[in-house]
């Protein structure tokens, strides 16, 4: 006799490793909602993502070139080994995201919000952070050669071991 279960039906699994899917994205994602996404590993170049919410998103080893990133809210999102290079970042607000070992390369990160953050162990290199706010945020052992942080506010950060050759910290 077949044994009956009863409840609501569990959810297909399955794990794919090592699939390279191509997709044919619209160039811009106004107004989305990727809150808790699973984005990591993601390539892009020349993407555009405004008024995009990726609170608490999982975004990590991106490579991001020449990506703008526009009213976005990455509030505890983890980044961690992402790297962005010659992206805009326009009004993000990265409060309590664990960035570790990211790379933020040549970027314009003017005004991002990057309070209690966790960059330790990686690098700012020539990014401009004019005005960033950076209150508590880990800075231990980055590489921020370059980096422009005119106006910012690093309050409480922990800067240990980090480089700031030809940094302007006006």
């Amino acid at each position: 006799m077949p044994v009956l279960v009863s409840g609501p039906p569990e959810p297909a699994r399955a794990a794919i490793e090592g699939l390279r899917l191509r997709l044919d994205l619209p160039e811009s994602f106004p107004d989305v909602v990727l809150a808790e996404a699973d984005l990591s590993h993601l390539r892009a170049d020349g993407l555009t993502l405004r008024d995009v919410d990726l609170r608490e998103a999982k975004l990590v080893d991106l490579d991001w070139v020449n990506c703008t990133l526009a009213d976005v809210r990455m509030r505890g999102a983890v980044v961690s080994g992402a790297t962005l290079r010659m992206c805009t970042l326009e009004r993000v607000q990265a409060t309590s995201c664990d960035l570790r070992g990211a790379k933020l390369e040549n970027c314009d990160a003017q005004g991002i919000a990057l309070d209690g953050a966790d960059l330790s162990g990686g690098s700012l290199v020539d990014t401009d952070l004019t005005r960033a706010t950076l209150r508590g945020t880990i800075l231990r052992d980055i590489d921020a050669s370059g980096a422009s942080f005119r106006g910012a506010d690093l309050r409480g950060a922990d800067l240990r071991g980090s480089s700031f050759v030809d940094a302007d910290l006006r």
